[in-house]
C-alpha cells in the first residue's frame, strides 16, 4: 500500500485488513473504514505493548462493534441506520460527539435518534500512536 509514494505495507489484501501497520493503511482499508477514537493511556490494561502513558487513537472496525440489548462497552446516538440485508450499519454519535460505526442484525429495530449499547470485541482492538504506528496484540508492528 503507498502513501505519498512510500510503502506503508506489504501483504496480502487480508493481512492488511486484520493487521495494518499504520493508522493510514487502517482507515484506507475496508469498507467502511474502520473507526478511531481517541484515548489517553495512563495505564495499560489490555495485552498490547506500548510505551507507558500517552495519547492514542484505538481503531476498531465497524463489524467488532456490536450493537447489545444489554448494557455495552459504551453508549451512543443513532444518527443513520443503514439495513443491507444480512447486516445492518448503526452510524451514532457517542456522548461526546465522536462518530462511531456498529453492526447489527439483518432485522435490526434501531431507528434514527434511538440510544444504542454497543460492545468492543476486545480481540479487534488496534492502537495508533501520535506518529500513526500500530500495536496490536502481544506484538507491535514495524
Amino acid at each position: 500500500m503507498l502513501n505519498n509514494c512510500r510503502i506503508e505495507q506489504i501483504g496480502t489484501p487480508m493481512e492488511v485488513y486484520s493487521n495494518p501497520a499504520t493508522r493510514f493503511v487502517a482507515g484506507f482499508i475496508g469498507s467502511p473504514a474502520m473507526n478511531f477514537l481517541k484515548v489517553e493511556l495512563s495505564k495499560i490494561d489490555m495485552k498490547i505493548r506500548v510505551p507507558a502513558g500517552g495519547s492514542y487513537e484505538l481503531g476498531i472496525r465497524p463489524e467488532a462493534v456490536r450493537v447489545t440489548e444489554s448494557e455495552g462497552t459504551t453508549s451512543g446516538k443513532a444518527t443513520v441506520v443503514e439495513h443491507l440485508g444480512n447486516r445492518t450499519l448503526v452510524y451514532m454519535q457517542l456522548a461526546d460527539g465522536t462518530p462511531i460505526i456498529a453492526q447489527d442484525g439483518g432485522r435490526s429495530q434501531v431507528s434514527p435518534g434511538d440510544v444504542v449499547n454497543v460492545s468492543f470485541d476486545t480481540s479487534e482492538l488496534h492502537l495508533f500512536d501520535t506518529g500513526g504506528k500500530s500495536y496490536h496484540g502481544d506484538r507491535q508492528d514495524a
